[in-house]
C-alpha cells in the first residue's frame, strides 16, 4: 500500500526533472540590460607624471590650477613635501617643481611636474623647454618630444582642429592634490620616506 502511495510522488519528481530547463541554454541565461540607467565616471586618482611620448595634451589655464612646490622623487614616484617638513628633507632630494594640471585627448587627468631651477642651479634645457611647452599647451594641443641630441624637449602641435578639453568643474585644486598625493604627502617627521632617506628603514 505504501508503494502505491509513493509512486505518484516519484512520477512527479521524474516529470519535474525531465521538464527542468537546460542550465546552459543561452536563452535561459540571457539578461536584459537597463539602458536607461544614467552613469558618470568617478575621478578616483590623479597621477603625477610626465606626458607620454605619444599623447597630445592640454594644460589648464585657469588661475589657481598651477602649484610651485617641493617634491621628492624616489623610484620614479613623486612625494609632495609640506612646507613645515622641507627643512628635514635631505637637500639633495628636496627639489623645486611646478605642478600643472594637464589632460590627454582620452580625458586622462594628471599633474605634469616640471623641474624648476633652484638658487644654485644652472640653466637646464630640459627644464626651460618643458616650461615653454607647458605654456603653449594652455591654448594648443601639443605632444612633448624628447630630443636627446639637443638636450631639450620639442613640441609637436596638432594640425587638425580638436575639441576643447573638458575640465572637471566640481573639483578644486585641493581636491585634485589630495587625489594625487593623498598617500604621498610628507607632512610629519616619522614619514616612511624620510626614514628611508636617512637610512632608518
Amino acid at each position: 500500500m505504501s508503494e502505491e502511495k509513493e509512486r505518484p510522488k516519484l512520477e512527479l519528481i521524474e516529470k519535474a526533472e525531465a521538464e527542468k530547463p537546460d542550465p546552459f541554454d543561452p536563452k535561459n541565461l540571457t539578461i536584459e540590460l537597463d539602458s536607461t540607467v544614467a552613469a558618470k565616471k568617478v575621478l578616483l586618482r590623479v597621477p603625477c607624471r610626465k606626458p607620454g611620448k605619444s599623447e597630445f595634451i592640454r594644460v589648464r589655464d585657469t588661475p589657481g590650477f598651477t602649484l610651485t612646490c617641493h617634491l621628492v622623487t624616489l623610484d620614479r614616484e613623486f612625494f609632495l613635501v609640506a612646507p613645515g617638513c622641507a627643512g628635514y628633507v635631505p637637500q639633495d632630494h628636496l627639489l623645486p617643481f611646478k605642478l600643472s594640471l594637464a589632460l590627454t585627448r582620452g580625458d586622462v587627468l594628471f599633474f605634469w611636474p616640471i623641474r624648476q631651477p633652484g638658487p644654485d642651479d644652472k640653466e637646464n634645457g630640459w627644464w626651460s623647454s618643458a616650461n615653454e611647452i607647458c605654456e603653449l599647451a594652455k591654448t594648443r594641443w601639443v605632444r612633448v618630444i624628447s630630443n636627446q641630441a639637443s638636450g631639450m624637449y620639442e613640441a609637436a602641435i596638432a594640425e587638425v582642429a580638436l575639441k576643447e578639453p573638458q575640465w572637471p568643474e566640481n573639483k578644486s585644486m585641493g581636491d585634485l592634490l589630495k587625489l594625487a598625493f593623498g598617500k604621498n604627502l610628507i607632512d610629519s617627521l616619522d614619514h616612511p620616506i624620510l626614514q628611508q632617506l636617512y637610512g632608518q628603514v
